[in-house]
């Protein structure tokens, strides 16, 4: 059996490796080696880009619980790496300093629009920084670090406390009801 093949479109000789297996033959290989179809599938994406988005779209309102509920599933069954993929994306996003501006600007829109819900905010990192509260686990899942969830505006200091992930998924069903 041979390890290496040729690509038909850039005559490269490469490992077996260096080529995508066909999917209905599960020992064969493609006949464009992996850079070579990479940048067929670009030319290709750029040429029918309405169309596939439009695809994609109608894909995902048709199936959208089911894709929501595997998305879940897999969160919640891969948490550590989800966190930190989300660290990891986090950190490039805040050496944009394009974005960090239009962050900036969006946050000082939303503090102006959403006062009671600022005071409470300000309030719970006061009474962290003063060791009034606690930070405690999320109690959901025991995960930490947990973020402060108000209930109730009117009363600051009165949160509950769930991890970032239980805090979406949170309000995610308030948002449902």
């Amino acid at each position: 059996m041979k390890n290496t093949k040729r690509c038909f479109r850039c005559k490269a000789v490469k490992p077996l490796d260096g080529f995508y297996l066909i999917r209905r033959h599960s020992t064969e290989r493609q006949t464009y080696c992996k850079p070579c179809k990479a940048e067929q599938a670009h030319i290709y994406w750029q040429k029918n880009r309405e169309r596939l988005c439009e695809k994609q779209r109608i894909h995902w309102q048709e199936n959208r619980e089911r894709l929501n509920e595997k998305t879940h599933i897999y969160r919640q069954e891969n948490r550590e790496l989800v966190r930190k993929r989300a660290r990891e994306f986090a950190a490039r996003r805040r050496k944009n300093p394009v974005r960090m501006a239009l962050l900036r600007k969006y946050e000082m829109e939303w503090q102006k629009g959403h006062p009671q819900q600022v005071r409470a905010n300000d309030a719970v990192q006061r009474a962290l920084k003063k060791g009034v509260l606690v930070r405690e686990r999320c109690e959901k899942c025991g995960a930490s670090p947990a973020q402060a969830h108000h209930d109730d505006y009117s009363k600051p200091l009165d949160v509950r406390w769930l991890c970032p992930l239980d805090h979406c998924q949170y309000h995610r069903e308030l948002r449902k009801r």
